[in-house]
């Protein structure tokens, strides 16, 4: 698997020395695989890696992230994720993704604050939300950002 997303990382880059991304398309495969439920937990936290790792080697590469719909993709699994914090809900799992995913849209906005504060705008419109549609676990989650 990690073999994958390296080739993928590769691709998505299109050859660009300063590691600049040059295919979206690829790029928005990551964003494909975080989408989905029902791909597995470690092939979702390695696509937040990789994602990290993106934007890691050029941070110009946000605006590739951005284009392609990722940092919204990213809130609306937050959103849309149910509570997993606690009994009989309680996932270990989805945990794991929701914290990895959580990092990188804190590693987002750090670097991307001094341009726009969508990401910020975006947890205080989670935090806004009517309590009963999102879940503590999503609470915990963008006070902790």
């Amino acid at each position: 698997m990690k073999k994958c997303f390296e080739l993928f990382s590769v691709m998505a880059m299109d050859g660009n020395r300063s590691k600049r991304i040059g295919n979206t398309d690829i790029l928005s495969i990551f964003f494909q695989i975080l989408v989905r439920p029902s791909v597995q937990v470690q092939a979702r936290i390695q696509a937040l890696k990789y994602l990290q790792d993106i934007i890691t080697v050029n941070t110009d590469n946000i605006i590739f992230v951005q284009y392609v719909g990722g940092v919204d993709d990213l809130f609306e699994i937050l959103k849309n994720t149910g509570e997993l914090m606690y009994p009989p809900n309680y996932d270990e799992d989805g945990l794991q993704v929701v914290f990895a995913m959580n990092d990188v849209l804190d590693y987002i906005a750090a670097y991307y604050l001094n341009h726009n504060d969508e990401i910020q705008r975006s947890y205080l419109n989670l935090l806004e939300t009517d309590s009963k549609q999102i879940s503590d676990t999503v609470k915990f989650v963008a006070l902790h950002s």
